[in-house]
C-alpha cells in the first residue's frame, strides 16, 4: 500500500452444499429440476479506503470483513405443450445474510467512531434479490419446403436489492419483457426481429453503495452515503441476420 504499510488478507473459504432432483415426465415432454442449496462464506472481501495523513503520520486502517450465510431454492422447468408450443419457467429464492460483517466507516455513519465498529450481522447482502424468476413461451412452425419460423416471448422478474450492507437503501423490483420473431432457412440463414424491454420499463437494474470521504474528520463524523446506480437498459428494437457456413 506504500509508506511501508503491508497488506495481508486471509484466503476466502466457501463451504457449499446442494441437494436436488431432476426428472422427465410424459415421454420427456416435461422436464424439471428442483435444487436446494446452503453456503457458508468466511473472510468475505469488502472494499474500503485507507488514508495516510502527512501532517502527523496518523493512519486510518480497516478490517476486511467477514462471514455470510446463503440459502435458497432454485426451480427450472420446460414443457413441450404441443409439437409447436414450448413453455419454460425458472424461479429462485435466496436468503443471503451476514453472520459477522464489520466495517469501521459505517460506525461513523451512525454517529460512532471507527474504533467502535459496526457489525451488519443479520442484514441482507447487497445486490442479492430475494426473488428472481422468468416465464417464456415459444411457438414454432414450418412454411414452404425450406423455411421455419418462431415467435418467442420472455418475462423476467428481478426482486428488490439492497444497495449496501446497511440495508437502508434499495433498488425496487422490476419486470422486463422481450419478444423475438425469427425466420430460418434450412439451418443456414436466419433473420430475427427483436424487441428487448418491450414496454420500456424505467428504473435501476442495480446499485452499489458508496461513501463521501471528503469530510476532514471522517473518523468521528457521520458520513454522507451515496450509490452508484446502473439503469435498466431502455427498449431496443432491431434486426439480426446470421448465416452459417
Amino acid at each position: 500500500l506504500g509508506g511501508g504499510i503491508g497488506e495481508q488478507i486471509d484466503a476466502e473459504i466457501l463451504d457449499s452444499y446442494e441437494i436436488g432432483i431432476k426428472q422427465a415426465l410424459f415421454d420427456s415432454r416435461l422436464r424439471y429440476a428442483l435444487t436446494a442449496y446452503y453456503m457458508e462464506g468466511e473472510n468475505q472481501k469488502a472494499s474500503a479506503t485507507i488514508f495516510l495523513t502527512a501532517d502527523n503520520g496518523r493512519t486510518v486502517g480497516f478490517r476486511v470483513p467477514g462471514d455470510s450465510e446463503i440459502k435458497g431454492v432454485e426451480f427450472e422447468a420446460d414443457w413441450a405443450a404441443t409439437d409447436s408450443l414450448a413453455l419454460g419457467a425458472t424461479f429462485n429464492w435466496t436468503d443471503s445474510k451476514y453472520t459477522d460483517f464489520k466495517l469501521a466507516a459505517n460506525a461513523a455513519f451512525f454517529g460512532g467512531t471507527a474504533l467502535a465498529g459496526y457489525n451488519a450481522r443479520g442484514n441482507t447482502q447487497p445486490r442479492f434479490p430475494e426473488l428472481n424468476g422468468t416465464l417464456s413461451a415459444t411457438y414454432s412452425a414450418s412454411f414452404g419446403e425450406r423455411w421455419k419460423w418462431s415467435l418467442r416471448g420472455d418475462v423476467v422478474y428481478t426482486g428488490k436489492q439492497f444497495v449496501d450492507e446497511l440495508n437502508l437503501a434499495w433498488v425496487d423490483a422490476f419486470t422486463t419483457s422481450n419478444v423475438r420473431l425469427a425466420f430460418r432457412r434450412e439451418d443456414s440463414f436466419t433473420v430475427e426481429l427483436y424487441a428487448n424491454n418491450l414496454f420500456d420499463e424505467e428504473g435501476w437494474a442495480t446499485a452499489a453503495g458508496s461513501v463521501d470521504l471528503t469530510l476532514a474528520q471522517f473518523v468521528t463524523l457521520p458520513l454522507q452515503r451515496g450509490a452508484t446506480s446502473t439503469p435498466i437498459d431502455r427498449r431496443a428494437v432491431g434486426v439480426r441476420v446470421t448465416y452459417d457456413f
